[in-house]
């Protein structure tokens, strides 16, 4: 079955507008309820997105988190001393976004009773940035607080990517020996994960961490309070701590020395400006921007400003590899501070700024289904071509839309052989069954291209997706409409009808040598293999692990290898890819596909979380994070819900989901047909309710490095092939829109389709030294798509070793 769209995203951004917010923000004031006076150091928070906010002098605040969404099971929580608090739920808090509000709480009736504290939970971080930290130190921070306690319970809980340890310790007379013991057997490895704490059920929490963590959001409660103590502290992390004590009227003790460094990808781009390397990379035009400079041999990586100019962390004797895609790549010997200017060589028409062509215009009305309007004041896009935008002397249809308008592709014409195919982005279309566009002429509906009209008698040429296009014209304008308005009736005979399918004439496969993909064994994999145990080829890996010129391969590699060997060791590398890659969202996805590939789901979610966290602006983050919270393992599907809406209904602050759209729209329903009874399905379109959605098969494909060229390509029973291009020179468009909006994803789909055996291949259409964080692709095959008999399946390759054609996989239908 096919899924009809008509309206939906326009009935989103409705019930975005007037019930929805993107992201959790709002603020006001927190006021006595008798006096009216403003109330000093009231805590307004919402449970599950961590510290929250602390009114000021005059009892404002303002709560803002920009990349949070709520769940049916969301509260927010004001209290100040010496009043009584209240809670609001997901509705009511839904109903403050982005607006002001005043909060008047009652003065308390009950006399304040100092907190008894008999249980303690003490959570320590072993992370790798902990290494060094002053043990004794701390320990003396808890030896006073535990000497003001008789026969305290500390529940003392060792963390890192995950638990790593928990006992239960009775202190009697302030003896520690039994907790300085389990802490001493303590290894610092890995990433922190503040995500995984559990901070309820306890009196009060010892928090000995470094505030600043690599994964997930500490869960804390206004009237639980926090001791944060660390030895290891940077500057931004100690603010955090020191939040994070206020606003659980707990306490902050630094024990060391506060570092004026961070490890956010930001301020390390700061920093490296004075401590790091410094240049400039141009072409012949000029400076570039957006150009990847990576130090050879880590997950460091930066990219150039408008002027050309990068700062990182590197040191003379490094090697930086410049990248930019349409450019050969290039390496550099670091010999000073400033490597001075870098000329970069283009390899044909370089990837500059998105430039939408076409929509030039002299006054400001635009042809749409409902006929000539303002475009101001329209709640969705449409593109138009005017007289002054046609190519000179052009004498088809084709000529005269081809590269004109964004989100339209044309292929096919007289030099390919086969018929001319338009297809407008953003419409329902499958591989088998691709619904065409509608063509609205003075309008008069075609569903054929009219190739019959005379081009020079056009005026204009607009067009709508599918949302817009099924609001005035119905199902039948699925795949979009050109909109035609010409001079004058002037026509040419009709051509006879043709049939529009994807698969055209001239697509016969005639690929007969095309080979399985099968991997190489790489020489350290071989070394570890010669030893007999499983912990000398660990310890092997810890000695060659951060020597190794491609990283990224050499722990995928490792961590594949243990999977065969030690499950727990090959844990263990994932965690090792999961720190030192944490500010990088290339080896960070590569590392969500692994995981997913490998059934943890959680994890994945945990670095897709991540990625969110340090690429807010991208529209895949967004993408991938609502996906991963449908699986059972994570559950969260009402906040999967709540991001979909937000997606759909356009209503993310400065993000475009334009590329994303028909993805977004499938799994969507896919989440309303399998878990209704799990979200909170009143808050969607009744359209979206219905219960007969199914797919023969969905396939995604989703790569690590958004600039990666690759050609997918798929054979039916017929041995007849569709061919999908991600390269500049077919898709150029494309890749810009990628680029501007930050996604790397692409559904097909195979419905109603002939029986028999169909063949997936792609290709890697790049050279092999193009990418120091070699490309990864994943591709996922769903069976039966949207039914309970659903099935998946999940590949992860290294892309960047497809250079011939390879069959990544067979589907029997």
């Amino acid at each position: 079955m096919k899924i009809n769209q008509k309206s939906i995203i326009t009935l989103l951004v409705v019930l975005c507008t007037t019930i929805v917010g993107a992201q959790t923000v709002f603020r006001g004031a927190v006021v006595n309820a008798k006096t009216k006076q403003p109330i000093v150091n009231a805590k307004v928070g919402v449970s599950d997105q961590g510290i929250g906010e602390i009114t000021d002098a005059k009892g404002r605040f303002n709560y803002r988190r920009y990349h949070e969404v709520l769940d049916d099971k969301s509260e927010l929580i004001i209290s100040a001393a010496g009043y009584e608090t209240i809670s609001l739920d997901a509705k009511a808090v839904r109903s403050l976004f982005n607006r002001s509000s005043t909060i008047q709480l009652e003065p308390s009736t009950k006399e304040a009773k100092k907190k008894t504290i008999k249980t303690v939970k003490l959570f320590w971080d072993t992370s790798e940035d902990m290494l060094g930290r002053d043990v004794d130190a701390e320990l003396a921070y808890i030896q006073g607080f535990v000497d003001s306690y008789k026969n305290l319970k500390i529940e003392f809980i060792a963390f890192g990517y995950e638990i790593l340890k928990e006992e239960n310790i009775i202190v009697k007379d302030g003896d520690l020996s039994s907790l300085r013991s389990h802490i001493n057997s303590l290894e610092y490895r890995g990433p922190s994960n503040y995500g995984i704490l559990d901070t309820s059920r306890a009196d009060a929490i010892i928090f000995s961490s470094n505030g600043d963590p690599n994964y997930g959001t500490l869960s804390v409660q206004q009237d639980t309070p926090v001791y944060a103590v660390s030895s290891i502290t940077q500057k931004d992390a100690g603010a955090y701590m020191q939040k994070l004590a206020q606003y659980t009227s707990g306490e902050y003790v630094p024990t060391g020395e506060i570092k004026n460094i961070s490890s956010t990808p930001q301020e390390l781009n700061a920093e490296a400006v004075k401590n790091g390397i410094t240049g400039t990379i141009t072409d012949l035009k000029g400076p570039l921007r957006d150009v990847v400079i990576t130090k050879k041999g880590s997950f460091d990586e930066v990219t150039t400003n408008a002027q050309g100019k990068f700062a990182i962390i590197a040191a003379v004797g490094d090697i930086l590899v410049i990248n930019k895609i349409g450019y050969f790549s290039k390496e550099v010997l670091v010999e000073n501070k400033d490597i001075g200017t870098v000329e970069i060589i283009s390899k044909s028409d370089e990837l500059s700024e998105v430039v939408l062509e076409g929509n030039k215009r002299v006054d400001n009305t635009i042809e749409t289904s409902n006929g000539r309007e303002n475009k101001d004041k329209l709640g969705y896009t449409v593109s138009e071509l005017n007289e002054e935008d046609f190519a000179a002397g052009a004498t088809t249809l084709q000529q005269l839309i081809q590269g004109k308008v964004s989100g339209v592709s044309v292929e096919g014409g007289l030099y390919s052989g086969s018929e001319v195919v338009y297809r407008i982005r953003g419409g329902n279309q499958s591989i088998t069954n691709d619904i065409p566009p509608i063509w609205v002429i003075n309008g008069a509906v075609y569903q054929d291209v009219p190739n019959f009209l005379d081009v020079q008698q056009i005026a204009s040429i607009s067009v709508l997706k599918s949302v817009m296009a099924n609001s005035r014209y119905g199902t039948i304008a699925a795949g979009g409409a050109f909109i035609i308005k010409t001079k004058d009736q002037v026509y040419r005979k009709t051509d006879k009808k043709k049939e529009n399918t994807a698969l055209v004439k001239g697509n016969d496969y005639a690929d007969v040598a095309v080979q399985n993909i099968q991997d190489v064994t790489p020489g350290y994999i071989l070394r570890m293999r010669k030893l007999p145990k499983p912990e000398d080829q660990f310890k092997l890996y810890q000695k060659i692990s951060r020597t190794q010129s491609s990283p990224l391969e050499f722990y995928v590699d490792v961590a594949k290898h243990f999977d065969q060997v030690d499950k727990n060791l090959a844990n263990k590398v994932r965690e090792d890819l999961a720190y030192i890659s944490r500010n990088n969202t290339k080896a960070l996805r590569t590392l969500a596909y692994l995981y997913e590939v490998g059934g943890d789901a959680q994890k994945a979610a945990w670095v897709y979380e991540r990625i969110l966290k340090i690429a807010p602006s991208e529209a895949q983050s967004y993408r991938d994070l609502a996906l991963i919270y449908q699986e059972k393992e994570v559950g969260k599907y009402n906040q999967a819900l709540e991001l979909y809406i937000n997606m759909l209904g356009e209503q993310i602050k400065g993000v475009n989901f334009d590329g994303l759209e028909k993805p977004l729209q499938s799994e969507l329903k896919h989440l309303v047909v399998l878990h209704k009874d799990k979200i909170d399905f009143e808050r969607l379109p009744n359209e979206w309710l219905t219960t007969d959605f199914d797919l023969d098969i969905r396939m995604v494909i989703e790569w690590s490095d958004k600039t990666v060229p690759f050609e997918f390509q798929f054979v039916n029973p017929d041995k007849k092939f569709f061919k999908w291009a991600h390269t500049l020179e077919d898709s150029k468009e494309r890749l810009e829109q990628e680029l501007a909006q930050g996604f790397q994803t692409e559904e097909f789909i195979i419905d109603d389709a002939p029986k028999g055996e169909w063949l997936i291949n792609v290709q890697y259409l790049g050279d092999a030294g193009d990418y120091v964080l070699p490309p990864f692709l994943k591709y996922t095959v769903y069976r039966n798509y949207g039914t309970s008999k659903q099935t998946k399946e999940v590949k992860v390759v290294k892309l960047f070793n497809q250079s011939d054609k390879v069959t990544l996989g067979k589907i029997l239908l």
